[in-house]
């Protein structure tokens, strides 16, 4: 049996529902993907450019300590195979936030303005159907979205091998 989830509360939290704290996730990624200028598609993608592993870990980081979803949970929400990854990438950035008093305010900021949750009474019962079947719908997307790169990388290889078996014939 594995452990259940831990989610670090605040004074006046409530206790979220796992697709709750996943929608929540969704928001810190597209705040970040805006902040960082990218789609939510590239943070969460396999891009391994610095510009983008750094938007990627940092959204990491904020998922981690705004939701509380754990490692295997980010990873997932990230198309991350192993957990290690995720704990590598959380790793890094409290590295850099040790020695960065500028990123430090810039993730305070980020923190703030991903923290706004909206006000109103306790939700429906019915509610927390329809918030299990977004987060359904966003893993779906996300897993989609892995695909449908992993094909335009093996399309763009099958062009090039191509266009050098157009350029052997007609250099015969």
């Amino acid at each position: 049996m594995s452990a259940p989830a831990v989610c670090v509360l605040r004074a006046g939290d409530r206790p979220e529902a796992p697709a709750l704290r996943s929608a929540r996730a969704m928001k810190i990624i597209r705040a970040v993907s805006d902040s960082f200028g990218f789609s939510p598609s590239v943070v969460t993608g396999p891009d391994r450019t610095f510009s983008v592993s750094w938007a990627r870990q940092t959204a990491m980081w904020l998922v981690r300590r705004e939701t509380g979803l754990s490692n295997p949970e980010i990873g997932r929400l990230f198309g991350v195979r192993d957990s290690t990854t995720v704990l590598r990438s959380l790793e890094r950035v409290e590295r850099k936030l040790a020695g960065d008093p500028d990123l430090r305010r810039w993730m305070n900021g980020m923190r703030a303005s991903c923290a706004a949750r909206p006000a109103g009474p306790p939700a429906a019962a019915g509610d927390a159907e329809a918030r299990t079947a977004i987060a359904r719908m966003a893993h779906e997307l996300i897993t989609m979205r892995n695909r449908l790169d992993e094909m335009s990388v093996r399309l763009s290889e099958l062009s090039r091998a191509q266009s050098e078996t157009v350029k052997e014939i007609l250099n015969d």
